[in-house]
């Protein structure tokens, strides 16, 4: 999976992942349930390979960065 922090202070969260070619692949909105904002992605179903991961907050924060999904 995927594990990233959020401000404690975000009711809900969107983030969609996307393929290389910009094609949405899963998308989740989720609030930051675990301790101190930590929010955890289930990606198991998502091939492995480079992806992009689009965050945004309800607060109007958002940031893009590239992550790479490997399965054992």
């Amino acid at each position: 999976g995927i594990s990233m922090f959020v401000s404690q202070d975000e009711e809900w969260t969107s983030v969609t992942l996307y393929d290389m070619r910009g094609r949405p692949v899963k998308g989740f909105r989720q609030r930051p349930v675990l301790q101190e904002g930590l929010m955890h992605l289930w990606v198991e179903d998502v091939q492995s390979g480079c992806y992009i991961l689009d965050v945004e907050t309800t607060s109007g924060h958002r940031f893009t960065r590239s992550v790479l999904i490997q399965h054992p």
